[in-house]
């Protein structure tokens, strides 16, 4: 909420509302209301499924072959929607499979794999819409799948997959860092590839350990 209120509308906390805000959070240790503080976010869906949604784009469609293209980049990098419309073509080096990702919370460009398919997708994407290197990857588009280099808001994106996928973008990298997680990677793995800096965050945002992931290590 306060990344938000900085980014989206320029909004500061003061000190006295800092105190008044860490005073309302101990109330949350207290019995009373002890069991509204887990926090149940947006739940992981099967890399599979959500896999599947994005095939139903692979067409030769200018309209749909963006959208294949840009929800496979959100799913495999794990991307936020700030992330997500600051991309542009140039920060991609598809013989390298790699994407340079502007971290703005973070204050840095950040190295990023992609899968073979998904740089396919990209390149099929770059020629067909005549992108430039300067353009931006998302940017907007008409219903025909025609591009304009814009910068859109993370409002206008959210709303875009939504639309696209039935779900909100945040899915994409609960999802990735879910699958990475049962595929057997580590956490370092996870985090560098999803940019988290915080090891902690990872485990108490995205990954849900199972009874069974516990009991095979006793």
């Amino acid at each position: 909420m306060k990344y938000w209120l900085t980014n989206e509308h320029g909004l500061y906390i003061t000190p006295e509302q800092e105190t008044q805000v860490k005073m309302l959070r101990g109330l949350y240790d207290e019995e009373a209301y002890l069991r509204l503080k887990p926090m149940r976010g947006i739940r992981a869906e099967k890399q599979g499924d959500v896999l599947r949604l994005i095939d139903r784009y692979d067409t030769n469609k200018k309209c749909d072959i963006r959208r294949r293209s840009i929800c496979l980049v959100n799913l495999i990098t794990a991307n936020r929607p700030s992330e997500m419309v600051r991309l542009k073509v140039s920060d991609f080096d598809l013989e390298n499979r790699t994407v340079y990702v502007m971290m703005v919370k973070q204050g840095e460009m950040k190295e990023k794999r992609l899968t073979l398919e998904c740089v396919q997708s990209v390149k099929k994407y770059i020629q067909t819409c005549e992108l430039e290197p300067n353009d931006y990857f998302v940017g907007a588009a008409d219903k025909w799948g025609n591009h304009t280099s814009r910068k859109i808001s993370e409002v206008s994106y959210n709303q875009a997959i939504q639309s696209w996928l039935g779900f909100a973008p945040d899915t994409f990298s609960k999802t990735q860092i879910t699958a990475m997680y049962q595929k057997g990677a580590d956490i370092p793995t996870i985090t560098k590839q999803s940019g988290h800096k915080s090891h902690q965050t990872i485990m108490e945002h995205y990954i849900n350990l199972r009874t069974n992931d516990v009991d095979d290590f006793l």
